[in-house]
């Protein structure tokens, strides 16, 4: 999140955006997150081809169903209506707190509160044939 304000105040000079500077940041927000989400997949891929077989501790099955489970995930991460996203992402991929939260998208704590129950509500909903079997 702070890197968006430090490249807005970096190339105040020269920084335009199209549209409103909410719907910029709101998007370059987003964006951000979605960033940070594909590195971590990657970092997590280098790990496990790092990772020693016999250190492993997983079966060959177990490693197969967390893998599945992530892209599970994902994909229903992805399927969330964007608000729920992107309060998600900054809740869970970011750490942030459901007051940061509501302080950088200038809403109320409530509203981040609700947004984030529909998320896990529709995450439970997208999952739960998957873990469940």
């Amino acid at each position: 999140m702070h890197n968006v304000f430090l490249h807005v105040w970096k190339n105040h000079w020269s920084w335009k955006p199209k549209g409103t500077i909410k719907s910029y940041l709101y998007k370059a927000v987003h964006n951000q997150c979605r960033n940070h989400a594909r590195q971590q997949k990657v970092e997590k891929k280098w790990r496990l081809s790092k990772k020693d077989e016999t250190n492993a501790g997983y079966s060959t099955e177990e490693e197969y169903y967390n893998d599945e489970l992530q892209k599970e995930l994902e994909l229903a991460v992805e399927k969330l209506p964007e608000r729920c996203k992107l309060i998600f992402l900054l809740s869970r991929v970011n750490g942030l707190k459901y007051k940061e939260i509501a302080s950088e998208l200038n809403i109320s704590i409530k509203t981040v509160e609700v947004q984030m129950g529909r998320a896990l509500k529709k995450l439970r909903q997208y999952l739960g044939p998957f873990i469940s079997s």
